[in-house]
């Protein structure tokens, strides 16, 4: 993690500035020529509107928790626990699905094989 010199805590521990990580991380992205501003926010209330970043450690998180999503097979729960979050719907605002898995995962639920089964299992009950 990167600390800022700004002293210790009573137990000898760094400190570490409030937006310290997020500086470092959008000097580095600048660095690597990977700033990309993709729009303007319109809710900065008598200021100026803030420039929106693609790369930042906000969208990290969004990645992290999307990655978690899709290797616990879409288990809410677990990655709202994962992302700290109290309430699973804060999480699913967090996990992106592309277009392409969205009707996939619908094709596969609604499927005509799965129907059958389904009906072959309820009718012939072993």
């Amino acid at each position: 993690m990167f600390f800022a010199e700004l002293g210790h805590s009573l137990r000898g521990e760094p400190f570490l500035e409030k937006n310290y990580v997020r500086k470092v991380f959008r000097e580095y992205v600048r660095a690597a020529k990977l700033d990309e501003v993709y729009d303007q926010s319109e809710e900065s209330y008598r200021r100026t509107p803030r420039r929106l970043h693609r790369l930042t450690t906000h969208s990290l998180r969004h990645y992290a928790i999307t990655s978690f999503a899709r290797q616990s097979n879409g288990n809410v729960v677990l990655s709202s626990r994962f992302a700290r979050h109290s309430d699973p719907s804060t999480t699913m605002t967090y996990i992106n699905t592309r277009k392409d898995e969205l009707y996939k995962a619908v094709d596969e639920a609604f499927s005509v094989e799965k129907a059958e089964r389904l009906k072959n299992l309820i009718t012939n009950p072993k």
